[in-house]
């Protein structure tokens, strides 16, 4: 599910969609193409939503004290689904790309506005990527000073 954003559950109302826009929905293939494009990076947000919550939720832990190997594991565990996200969003970013500028495929020509949507969307989700990434790798950072710091004072002060 954290993979390709859609189950199985949502292609119900993926058509309903789709049957009510039958102005949209008479570019055929192309507009079923971006609507479903569409309701895959749309699923992602509420995913980057949650990982956001579990980052903050991790600082809160390491600056309030509790600097542990765990909150390392976690972070890391965090990271990975961050470049698992950016695998499946990237060549999504690609495609998007010549669906909307450029040389666009005939069956598209009437909704590249609408791949153009779909594409702000997924750079969106790459810079959030990107931030959060960078939140990620700061955070293992400070966690990894606090532990160092706190391990070098209580040697310092058993001397």
């Amino acid at each position: 599910k954290l993979v390709t954003g859609v189950q199985t559950c949502a292609l119900p109302i993926f058509r309903r969609r789709c049957e009510q826009e039958p102005e949209l929905l008479q570019h055929g293939p192309a507009y079923v193409l971006y609507a479903l494009m569409d309701n895959v990076v749309d699923r992602y947000f509420p995913v980057m939503g949650a990982l956001t919550a579990e980052i903050e939720e991790v600082e809160e832990r390491i600056f309030s004290g509790q600097t542990t190997r765990t909150q390392i594991e976690t972070l890391y565990s965090l990271k990975r689904k961050l470049m698992l996200l950016s695998h499946v969003t990237q060549p999504l970013l690609e495609v998007t790309g010549k669906l909307h500028g450029g040389r666009v495929p005939p069956i598209c020509a009437g909704l590249h506005d609408y791949f153009r949507d779909v594409y702000d969307h997924l750079l969106r989700l790459g810079q959030s990527l990107d931030n959060m990434r960078d939140m990620v790798t700061t955070a293992i950072s400070v966690n990894l000073s606090l532990i160092t710091d706190r391990k070098s004072t209580r040697l310092n002060s058993s001397h």
